[in-house]
């Protein structure tokens, strides 16, 4: 029960398609009985062939009481009857135009299959494309209201993997299980019909050895699976094993359902020597009918195994979606503006899930307006007490304010609107250096950005490039310096022009130059915000309105530099042990 709850979940993304879906069907329905038709066509052909178009006795029997007018009711005499209508609709003066008749009717029965054929390949396609163009939005939007939490818990390869692997299964449910089902079973239905009408005790022969055949091909085909597992784990000359274990299944079902055929030939073939069931025409036409039943048989035997995979799939795509973000709005959340007097850390303490606390009891304000420089060594949770801001995390106890209202009173969308985040590790695409610029910002006039780029000190290296601000920089910004990177991040945090900017820096790897470029850019960002630094800098330390000192996931130290300096306690240690060799660095340069 519950994977047919996951199936109906996957197939209810069909329901806004749903007249595509009624216009497959229907097509599924004219294109299985054109199957049927054009396997009737033997009938006049064959007749053509060997009695060289003669009609005799056809006007006769018609006088008799019509297509379906028979005394005794027997299916022979109805089978003879329209043989004799079929016969007498292609009738000419000349069996070459009888002929010309007969392969003028196939040629427009196959044109309008081949078009109908044609129309429900198109249809069945934009459905699956529009339905996992679908499913992959609903992922990549619920991926964004997720907290970092869920991420922090789950590997990246395996959500890509949910978006690309799995719900690329999840359309083979569809195309090749659900859409194909449908279709293979009305071909079964009419080409079955076809053969049970034309000659029950015959069909019901291959009924009987057809089932037989297939358990054999089943258990065939689980040995041979069990094989192709051993294999997988194994993984010696895993190729070279599953490439003969894939054709030999094909090979051995194949030979299954075609013996399942011969049995049938020969049995249909003695009765009509015989002349006890049919005549040579009706047997070829039952016999075409019966092996034209063995590809969509074929098929809906594996449309089962596809479901399967779908299913699955769903399952772990669903496990995604109806995963519920930690950080949501609270029914009564407010929205604001800006921030007007300032930020206060009420007694926060925060821990993930089971672990230990990573903050504790940390508690200190500041004003609107402030550079604020958060240091300690390294595990201190410096980058988790900034986290808390733009509610990446809620405090575990405790809150923190905004102009005195808890963070967790304000709309999440409204809280992060006013801040910029700048961090550690550059975010930047594959696209142009303009739209790298103006991430997040629509229909934003070039002027603009260039205004961003020259205070973030990064116009002059972008009009140097092939194509200006119109060059892609590759993946991660690979094509140009990571200096240059950190500019371009800069430009786009000044070209939003964040009220609260929380900037992680790190110049660790750039050259002097670089780094004097970007120490520029970032004085420019700083001015006219409130600001929360993961301070790596001396300047940035030295300058700050405020420093906090983390250690242990305590606030040890709080003030200015000169003051925190004087006490000689851990900010005098990680002055000594940091930010003098910096210090250093820079008189040598």
């Amino acid at each position: 029960m519950e994977s047919l709850r996951v199936y109906m979940r996957v197939i209810a993304f069909m329901k806004p398609y749903w007249k595509r879906l009624i216009a497959v069907l229907m097509l599924m329905i004219v294109v299985a009985v054109f199957s049927g038709i054009s396997i009737g066509m033997i009938l006049p052909f064959v007749n053509v062939l060997f009695s060289g178009g003669s009609l005799d006795g056809v006007e006769a029997e018609e006088s008799a009481g019509g297509l379906f007018g028979i005394a005794a009711g027997s299916l022979d005499t109805v089978q003879e009857r329209v043989r004799h209508k079929v016969l007498s609709f292609y009738a000419a003066g000349s069996p070459l135009e009888t002929l010309g008749r007969i392969c003028l009717s196939i040629l427009a029965l196959y044109f309008i299959k081949g078009l109908c054929t044609y129309l429900l390949s198109v249809l069945s396609v934009s459905i699956e494309q529009k339905v996992i163009r679908d499913i992959r939005n609903r992922l990549y939007a619920h991926l964004h209201r997720m907290s970092l939490a869920f991420f922090h818990a789950s590997r990246t390869g395996q959500i890509i993997s949910r978006i690309t692997s799995d719900v690329g299964l999840v359309r083979r449910s569809i195309s090749s299980g659900c859409l194909a089902a449908i279709r293979d079973f009305l071909n079964i239905l009419v080409l079955g019909g076809f053969v049970v009408w034309i000659n029950w005790r015959l069909a019901l022969v291959a009924l009987i050895v057809i089932p037989f055949i297939t358990l054999v091909v089943a258990k065939i085909g689980r040995r041979l699976r069990r094989y192709s597992t051993r294999a997988q784990e194994k993984m010696a000359d895993v190729t070279t094993v599953l490439q003969e274990t894939i054709s030999g299944i094909r090979v051995v079902k194949a030979f299954g359902m075609e013996a399942g055929g011969l049995v049938v030939l020969y049995y249909g073939g003695m009765q009509v020597l015989e002349g006890n069931l049919l005549s040579p025409d009706w047997f070829l036409i039952f016999l075409a009918a019966m092996l034209s039943i063995i590809r969509p048989a074929k098929t809906l035997t594996q449309a089962s195994a596809k479901i399967q995979e779908g299913i699955a799939a769903g399952k772990r795509i669903f496990a995604i979606l109806d995963a519920e973000p930690d950080i949501v709005d609270a029914p009564d959340s407010v929205d604001i503006d800006g921030i007007h007097e300032g930020i206060e850390f009420s007694q926060v303490s925060f821990k993930y899930d089971t672990s230990d606390y990573v903050l504790r009891d940390v508690g200190f304000r500041v004003k609107k307006g402030q550079v604020v420089a958060v240091v300690g060594p390294s595990g201190a949770g410096k980058s988790t007490l900034v986290d808390l801001i733009p509610r990446f995390y809620d405090p575990t106890e405790g809150s923190v304010l905004l102009d005195g209202r808890d963070l967790r009173d304000i709309s999440v969308k409204s809280l992060r609107g006013i801040m910029g985040i700048v961090t550690q590790e550059t975010i930047l695409f594959n696209d142009t250096v303009r739209n790298n610029i103006a991430y997040g910002v629509e229909e934003l006039p070039l002027s603009r950005v260039i205004d961003a780029a020259k205070a973030a000190n990064a116009h002059d290296f972008i009009a140097a490039l092939p194509e200006g601000y119109d060059t892609v920089i590759g993946d991660r910004g690979m094509r140009i310096s990571g200096g240059e990177r950190q500019r371009l991040a800069i430009a786009r945090a000044i070209l939003k022009d964040p009220e609260i900017l929380i900037f992680d820096e790190a110049t660790s790897s750039l050259d002097t130059e670089s780094e004097k470029l970007v120490q520029d850019a970032i004085e420019r960002l700083l001015s006219h915000r409130t600001n929360f630094v993961i301070a790596h800098r001396l300047s940035t330390v030295t300058n700050a309105d405020l420093i906090v000192v983390i250690d242990g996931g305590k606030l040890v130290e709080i003030g200015r530099h000169d003051d925190l300096l004087a006490a000689g306690s851990v900010y005098r240690r990680l002055y000594d042990l940091q930010f003098r060799d910096y210090s250093q660095t820079l008189k040598d340069n």
